[in-house]
């Protein structure tokens, strides 16, 4: 940019003459800043930083030379309280307490100012972050800001396509090959990390075993968290020691991942482990185990129970079940309810008095997903006949939206930050495993919107 650098060369100069003086003492803060733990990953890696983010008014901020950890040069004007950050095509000046600031010689408004505590100038991360052209991301459950740079900094879809993982970007329908993944793979909390199952055949041995990886998608990092051994006997495709039927699930904390092994597709046994030595604790016959979404419990589906839902602590004790049959369920985004689906009704619990349901909904369906606000819940069942179909359900005022498609299409999750449902639906050609996928706004219902076709199966990056 022309003159930019000449002109922050000066600013350098003169702010280090500035520093070499006194430094004039900050008055006390006025601004409400909460001290709450918040983890700053930034491409995959936790970034280090002497002061922790502060969470102000709902907005995460840092001090102003964090901002060096994005590729931009920064220089601190203790006496005015100001700061220069540059690279080579952006010029950003900024002062505390001021909603303006100069971006290429050009004012812009934040809604967030810097604020000066502790000796330093505390800037709004998101805001200074888009400017240099980073996708920010918040994870509620862990309290972390995830920072990403690239071609897959934006919603992304990983699919699995002839025996290969891949990842493609929804904006701009550029694509990535992870490398071969058997079946069932789902994201990390954080967006960061894939786990997947791949088979595998022993050596000397014709019968194939399983093991459970996951691949750290900044890093490219692959590691084997569990690994079957073929038994001796021939395997008739639902051997215990196979495993992976149902959807691995990431401990929100990343602590812990769940896997089960089931000795058909309606039961087995539950295990979690750890993610820092790969020890395995059995937790409970049962099948379908996934973590809420803060962290703090473990649902599953026991059918030795005519199926109802059961819920564990994080450390598999402090056992309670649901009330109700159901075959299905959904962790509401805050973690503390769940959406669960029985013979003829929705039932939305909160888990920590799960005897009576909180909402309750006449309708035949399986719970499939949450938006991330918990305004909508998205089901597949039969709302006034046996037609099978995809619809919404809004929380609290039960308003339904129906999604009519055709008897093959199923709810798959939320677009991040969106009330876009995504749906998956088959391709209509006979036999074929091959799937669309489209999106459809509740906010603005009418024609779906064609995101990506061939699909054999598809998991949404949740930030």
């Amino acid at each position: 940019m022309k003159g930019s650098l000449w002109k922050a060369a000066l600013w350098i100069l003169t702010s280090c003459f500035i520093l070499s003086g006194s430094i004039v003492p900050s008055a006390a803060s006025a601004y409400d800043t909460s001290s709450r733990t918040i983890t700053l990953t930034i491409g995959g890696w936790i970034s280090g930083n002497n002061l922790p983010p502060r969470l102000v008014n709902g907005r995460t901020f840092v001090t102003v030379t964090f901002i060096s950890q994005l590729g931009a040069a920064v220089s601190l004007n203790r006496a005015k309280q100001e700061a220069l950050i540059f690279t080579n095509e952006t010029e950003i000046l900024l002062t505390a307490r001021e909603s303006f600031v100069t971006v290429n010689e050009q004012l812009q408004h934040t809604d967030s100012p810097s604020f000066w505590e502790t000796n330093q100038l505390w800037v709004p991360l998101r805001f200074l972050a888009e400017l240099l052209g980073w996708k920010v991301s918040w994870v509620q459950a862990p309290k972390e800001v995830i920072l990403r740079k690239g071609t897959f900094s934006g919603p992304t879809v990983a699919f699995r396509l002839n025996g290969d993982l891949y990842l493609r970007d929804l904006e701009t329908n550029a694509m990535r090959i992870l490398g071969p993944a058997s079946y069932n793979f789902c994201w990390s909390w954080d967006g960061e990390s894939i786990a997947y199952y791949q088979t595998k055949t022993a050596s000397g041995e014709p019968f194939s075993g399983v093991a459970l990886h996951i691949l750290n998608i900044s890093t490219g990092s692959d590691q084997t968290v569990y690994s079957s051994i073929p038994s001796d006997q021939p395997m008739n495709g639902n051997s215990a020691h196979m495993g992976g039927f149902k959807l691995p699930s990431f401990d929100p904390l990343g602590e812990y991942i769940l896997y089960d092994t089931p000795t058909s597709d309606y039961d087995g046994m539950l295990f979690r482990i750890s993610l820092r030595d790969h020890s395995i604790v059995e937790i409970v016959q049962a099948y379908e185990g996934s973590f809420s979404s803060s962290g703090r419990y473990i649902a599953y589906i026991d059918v030795a129970e005519e199926m109802p839902i059961g819920i564990f602590d994080r450390d598999g004790k402090n056992q309670n079940r649901i009330a109700g049959p159901g075959d299905s369920y959904c962790w509401h985004p805050g973690g503390q309810w769940i959406a669960t689906g029985g013979k003829d009704e929705i039932l939305v619990f909160d888990v920590s008095k799960p005897l009576q349901p909180i909402y309750r909904f006449p309708y035949k369906g399986r719970p499939m997903a949450w938006s991330d606000d918990g305004q909508w819940l998205a089901c597949w069942g039969a709302i006034t006949s046996e037609t099978l179909e995809p619809f919404a359900i809004s929380i609290p005022g039960g308003r339904i939206i129906t999604l009519p498609q055709d008897r093959r299409t199923e709810p798959l999750a939320f677009l991040p930050g969106t009330h876009k449902l995504l749906l998956v639906h088959n391709s209509g050609i006979l036999g074929s495993p091959l799937h669309d996928l489209t999106a459809n706004d509740l906010d603005n219902p009418g024609k779906p919107e064609l995101l990506c076709t061939n699909l054999e199966s598809a998991a949404i990056r949740p930030n």
